[in-house]
């Protein structure tokens, strides 16, 4: 029996400092990897004790060198580093980044792995969230990017959409009925790579 993939939402997989204690590295773009090491050595708090003591890669082309400690940057064949990546770590790989970074990520994982997304509505309570956006854009380094349904669904193009889709987290195969009726202006989804 295949193992169950992860749900949207689960600490497993979500924007919690358990979970990203859990990965076994952070998988992230040149882009994302410049501005996190302009911040996170210096930080303080549950998030930046993951982030500095798990390993990131950096997948990049262009980038020569990463100073940041437990860093390392995988260039050229991706299919083969995620591979390797897989084989060599415990725990899952956690991924950060926009829709061109998921996409080639995706395209690298081998058959029957999943991809698990939770992503900030743009759609749900629409000038509530944009508000939201602006006051924390006000004060973090990394800038809070809210995706609408579309966008979100575009991260899934070239997977099989697992059931439900792409719903609000509490949606997706909810546990309880509490749980399913709990409010969230995020949109999640499993996608699985055929």
């Amino acid at each position: 029996m295949p193992p169950r993939p992860p749900r949207p939402g689960d600490e497993s997989v979500g924007a919690h400092p358990s979970a990203w204690g859990n990965a076994g590295a952070h998988l992230v773009g040149a882009a994302t990897y410049a501005g996190w090491a302009g911040y996170w050595p210096s930080a303080a708090g549950p998030f930046a004790q993951a982030m500095n003591e798990i390993p990131k890669v950096v997948f990049s082309n262009s980038l020569a060198s990463a100073d940041w400690d437990e860093t390392t940057i995988a260039a050229g064949d991706l299919a083969g580093a995620v591979t390797r990546l897989k084989r060599e770590r415990s725990g899952y790989l956690l991924a950060h980044g926009g829709v061109r970074f998921a996409r080639s990520l995706a395209a690298a994982l081998p058959s029957g792995s999943y991809l698990a997304l939770s992503q900030v509505a743009a759609d749900i309570e629409p000038e509530q969230m944009a508000e939201a956006a602006r006051r924390y854009n006000r004060l973090a380094y990394d800038k809070q990017r809210h995706r609408s349904h579309a966008k979100v669904s575009r991260f899934f193009d070239g997977l099989e959409l697992v059931a439900p889709g792409v719903v609000a987290v509490q949606n997706w195969r909810p546990a309880s009925e509490i749980e399913s009726r709990a409010k969230s202006a995020m949109w999640g989804g499993v996608g699985r790579k055929r």
